[in-house]
């Protein structure tokens, strides 16, 4: 599997980039998004990548962050939903709105993704509630990726929901050893509100 390229940007026609990785290009279709983010042509980039192997054609899809990477694999495993209309919802907005739009199952917003009705905008809200919130909970915090996991264990084996544990992250430094981050956490939780 290739999972992350490195190398000058020789080419940007939406939705296809080429990227020169030591003498060989790669092909790569990407968001809108990722576009937008992209260097000039000639520059150095680094693109997070997910290889899909069909029988006819082995496809190459390019990410600016491991974020938006993860939320297209987890857009692949939604019941009628492929690569094409994958990239469409990661070009129609961010991974981090479509978090947003699927914690509020705000379907109206999925429904302007071109090739996105009614039905697969309610069918896509109710596969991606469990699959979005842990993705958002991994990425969504600053500080050392480590203290940051073994903070949402603990607080999570104390008993405190997902949403509530990343509200509360989102507000404190993590760059800090982990009992005291951990300390600091609680605080929030138990004072009155």
């Amino acid at each position: 599997m290739i999972g992350r390229l490195k190398g000058i940007l020789e080419n940007k026609k939406p939705p296809t980039v080429a990227i020169n990785v030591g003498g060989v290009t790669y092909e790569l279709d990407v968001s809108m998004n990722t576009i937008f983010q992209l260097p000039d042509i000639g520059a150095e980039v680094v693109l997070h990548t997910h290889l899909l192997i069909r029988e006819d054609a082995h496809l190459l899809y390019g990410f600016y962050s491991d974020l938006e990477k993860e939320m297209f694999r987890v857009l692949l495993k939604v019941n009628g939903v492929g690569a094409r209309t994958a990239m469409a919802v990661l070009g129609g907005m961010t991974a981090e709105e479509l978090g947003i739009v699927v914690s509020k199952r705000d379907t109206d917003r999925l429904t302007m993704v071109p090739g996105i009705g009614k039905k697969t905008a309610e069918r896509m809200v109710l596969e991606l509630k469990d699959r979005v919130l842990p993705i958002q909970t991994r990425t969504s915090f600053e500080g050392d990726a480590s203290t940051r996991d073994d903070v949402v264990a603990a607080l999570l084996s104390l008993g405190y929901g997902e949403k509530e544990v990343v509200k509360v992250l989102n507000q404190i430094d993590l760059n800090r050893s982990l009992p005291l981050v951990i300390k600091e956490a609680l605080k929030f939780f138990t004072a009155p509100r």
